[in-house]
């Protein structure tokens, strides 16, 4: 099942897409002629090394930068790593991320590029919509993905979350019944 809670304090039902930009550029801009290197994850149908063009985000992403006049690379990671990336400098920017107050801390973050809606998927028949802030699913065992939005609301919350390295390893976790959401 799939429910979406639209009230969760920290944990926005409509999250912002964003790109996240470092603010000392370092090396990228060392030569006019370099590509500027950035770093972004699996989230299809937005970014997918499958997709054509690496999804509409990353088409969008490069056409910013050759309106610029500057070339661009993405190379795909898992999403904690895209952050670490971004803070060691070893990549310009991060894209599509959701900004939270702790990533504001550290990175700047562009208008918005899009927007997409979050929820909560689980194998019975909890009524999350009763869920109206992290809180109060103290007693869930949740799966989360490591590196996602939501990981500084839900460890702030002090719940029981169990994290994947990415969506699929997490929906395994839900049907096995080691996760109820």
């Amino acid at each position: 099942m799939f429910s979406r809670n639209r009230k969760a304090d920290g944990m926005k039902g409509t999250t912002s897409t964003l790109l996240l930009l470092l603010v000392l550029i370092g090396p990228a801009f060392s030569h006019a002629q370099d590509a500027v290197p950035l770093a972004t994850g699996e989230w299809a149908p937005f970014t997918s090394e499958a997709l054509p063009g690496r999804g509409p985000v990353a088409i969008l992403v490069r056409e910013v930068f050759n309106r610029m006049g500057r070339k661009s690379s993405v190379a795909f990671y898992p999403w904690k790593r895209c952050s670490d990336l971004v803070h060691s400098g070893k990549v310009w920017g991060a894209f599509p991320y959701s900004r939270t107050e702790e990533r504001a801390g550290k990175a700047l973050f562009s208008d918005p590029l899009g927007s997409s809606d979050t929820g909560w998927f689980h194998a019975g028949s909890l009524p999350l919509d009763k869920y109206e802030k992290p809180g109060d699913m103290n007693g869930l065992r949740i799966a989360g993905v490591t590196g996602y939005f939501y990981e500084e609301a839900l460890n702030k919350a002090k719940l029981d979350v169990e994290y994947a390295p990415d969506e699929v390893s997490a929906f395994k976790m839900l049907f096995a019944g080691r996760v109820d959401v």
